[in-house]
């Protein structure tokens, strides 16, 4: 009877263990994962996003497991074409552990281009 008590309080404590190294895991990955995702989005922003539409790559060896991916896409619709500048959607996503966990920013901004710089100073005229 006593073994069986003991059995049986031995599974309940391995699974309380099992569920805070997961709880653990989870915690580490969301805490990190946005601090992650936005030094990609100033590295992209330093590089004033020129000629990106899909990149990708990792964090290298100071955080293995982890990788990243961006998406960047031209907004179209008739409010934004008087804007001077063209509407970007831009999402940058980290995964962890091939895609176990995965953390999404999604974020909208005005990006100056070449062609949309050329047309708003046709717009202007000379000065």
């Amino acid at each position: 009877m006593a073994v069986s008590i003991l059995a049986i309080l031995l599974v309940g404590v391995h699974k309380l263990q099992s569920q805070m190294v997961s709880m653990n895991q989870t915690t580490q990955f969301f805490t990190l994962a946005p601090l992650l995702a936005q030094s990609q989005m100033a590295e992209m922003e330093r590089r004033d996003f020129k000629d990106i539409q899909k990149d990708s790559g990792d964090f290298g060896g100071a955080y293995p497991g982890y990788v990243w991916s961006l998406s960047m896409e031209t907004l179209e619709s008739e409010a934004l074409k008087k804007l001077a500048y063209p509407m970007k959607k831009i999402d940058v996503s980290v995964s962890f552990n091939k895609g176990e966990r995965t953390y999404r920013l999604r974020t909208y901004r005005v990006v100056p281009d070449k062609a949309a710089a050329e047309t708003q100073d046709k717009r202007l005229g000379p000065t």
